[in-house]
């Protein structure tokens, strides 16, 4: 029997922010347009083919520009150019830009574009390099506001971009590129680095204005901070990433567990073949915080739970609470309870929801205490308030049932539930092959007559406290006699 491996094919799709469709979205064909523009009827310059709206923004006059991805003539169809188009306010072509509206750029992969001050548009993409032996350049480019070439920013208004921090980085490639209120910019970069067996290398940059590093931001001074999985974990890949709070919020995946692999045979006999394909492990997303300076930020632990109510059940209690008012800067990822005032904790149920938290693991009858606290990624927050429970639930049903025939009656006689519901049996009731529930007090054992002798009679008894009605017991037949 052969064996043989079959490899899917990836395609890496890269995340990025745009105005209107969401940053590295590709305009719908019937439906995207932001201010004036209808980005979905973008022509193609110089008569290329398959235009599309890959990121666009709005400068200060109400212009809008917009990356193009297109073919040229005499292109492959899986060959893409890039352009930067820029449209008036009333939604017409600016003449003005570059050539008649349009100015070219020399990527072959396009990833972002920025409003910068004067505005200024900043384009990030990538290309191979043929002068080069075919090296992978990722760079960005700067164009004043009439298409230019803007000779301020980096080498002849282009930064070809790298990572600082370790040698030999090979075929890199732009996340997204943001413009931050200060003038400098942040860049979520990754790169191949031959010098570890050709790993993947996921960094975050700072750079001046003049698109060089700046060498206040990273724990090396270099520009740049390596993004890190979680230990055991593996294959991290940045998506997005966001200014709040003085903190850097980098949208990150990565996996825990090795991929696996399908296989399956197909033909008969010695013509029988074994296929193999990859199935990837699921991807879990997460978050990375970096403070300004390119430090991994932990923040603070969070301020208390808002509890509001508590209601005892079976064996557990439900806590009704709000999230802490404060965070302490990063997201919450779960929450503990006290029942000793803060000796020791533990966790809520699974089941537990974002505004109710189960305790489970209760004596139905005893009274607690119970705090909570929330965890986050510098640990443990501040204990809420205490509230009281007590855990309670409806009888079980009554037990070992006998029903002893008579003249025209039959006695039944059993024993009481479980007494872990926490509250006493206030009433029984029995129902008659079916029929109507009839309350006969407190007592276990009972006549009921009179009744057809010959006639075969199946009774149920169940219990009631003050909580409710449990449920019945199993069924008990009689026959009486004379």
């Amino acid at each position: 029997m052969n064996i043989r491996f079959l490899k899917k094919s990836a395609v890496a799709t890269i995340a990025l922010s745009v105005l209107a469709i969401g940053l590295g979205a590709v305009a719908p064909a019937n439906a995207t347009i932001v201010g004036n523009v209808n980005l979905s009827t973008l022509a193609s310059p110089h008569g290329g083919w398959g235009a599309e709206a890959w990121a666009n923004a709005t400068n200060s006059n109400g212009q809008l520009a917009v990356l193009v991805k297109y073919h040229r003539q005499g292109q492959w169809w899986d060959q893409n150019s890039y352009a930067v188009e820029k449209f008036n306010a009333d939604g017409t072509q600016d003449t003005s830009f570059g050539d008649s509206g349009w100015v070219d750029l020399p990527y072959d992969t396009g990833h972002d574009l920025q409003i910068l001050s004067n505005n200024r548009i900043l384009v990030a993409g990538g290309y191979y390099d043929w002068s080069r032996a075919e090296i992978r350049v990722a760079r960005m480019d700067v164009l004043s506001n009439d298409g230019s070439v803007d000779t301020t920013f980096g080498t002849n208004g282009h930064v070809d971009l790298a990572g600082a921090g370790v040698g030999g980085n090979v075929y890199p490639d732009v996340h997204q590129v943001t413009a931050l209120p200060n003038g400098k910019l942040a860049v979520a970069l990754l790169y191949r680095d031959f010098n570890l067996s050709y790993q993947f290398v996921q960094v975050f940059q700072i750079r001046n204005a003049d698109g060089s590093l700046d060498q206040s931001f990273g724990p090396n001074g270099n520009g740049e901070t390596v993004l890190s999985a979680p230990e055991g974990s593996r294959e991290l890949e940045v998506y997005s990433f966001s200014v709040t709070n003085r903190k850097f919020v980098i949208n990150v995946g990565f996996k825990t567990a090795a991929d696996g692999q399908q296989c399956f045979d197909w033909g008969w006999g010695e013509w029988a073949e074994h296929y193999c394909y990859p199935v990837p492990a699921p991807v879990v997303r997460s978050k990375i915080y970096l403070q300004q300076d390119g430090s991994l930020f932990i923040g603070r632990p969070a301020s208390a739970p808002i509890v509001w109510g508590a209601k005892g059940g079976n064996h557990q209690a439900s806590i009704g609470m709000w999230a802490p008012r404060n965070n302490g800067g990063t997201d919450i990822r779960g929450y503990e309870f006290t029942l000793d005032n803060g000796a020791s904790w533990n966790p809520v149920d699974s089941s537990s929801t974002e505004f109710r938290q189960v305790i489970p693991g209760l004596t139905n009858g005893v009274g607690y205490t119970v705090r909570l606290r929330a965890l986050n990624a510098a640990g443990a927050g501040e204990m809420s308030r205490p509230v009281m429970v007590r855990p309670l639930s409806t009888p079980g049903a009554p037990k070992q049932l006998t029903a002893t025939a008579g003249a025209g009656s039959i006695k039944i006689e059993f024993s009481a539930p479980s007494s872990d519901t926490g509250l006493p049996v206030i009433r029984y009731a029995y129902s008659l092959d079916g029929g109507p529930w009839r309350s006969i007090g407190t007592k276990t054992s009972f006549v009921i007559k009179p009744l057809k002798n010959g006639t075969n009679y199946s009774v149920r008894v169940m219990a009631q406290n003050a909580l409710g009605i449990g449920a019945p017991s199993e069924a008990v037949q009689a026959t009486p006699q004379r």
